[in-house]
């Protein structure tokens, strides 16, 4: 398993090393065109997927200001 990079500048959030899936990608596209109008968060099972947890969740939630 290759070691996740985790950044946080005060704002952002970069995780490099993580095998992009499906479900990664559609939430990328999605998080830009929803941050062209608003901030967010990302909430649910799905925050936790994304820093390297293996579980079957893919729930996505978006929470907005």
């Amino acid at each position: 398993m290759q070691e996740l990079q985790i950044e946080w500048n005060g704002r952002n959030v970069t995780v490099d090393g993580k095998v992009q899936t499906d479900t990664d990608r559609f939430v990328e596209s999605l998080a830009d065109e929803i941050w062209n109008y608003s901030g967010y968060t990302i909430t649910s099972g799905y925050a936790a997927s994304l820093f390297g947890h293996t579980g079957p969740c893919e729930e996505v939630e978006f929470t907005l200001p």
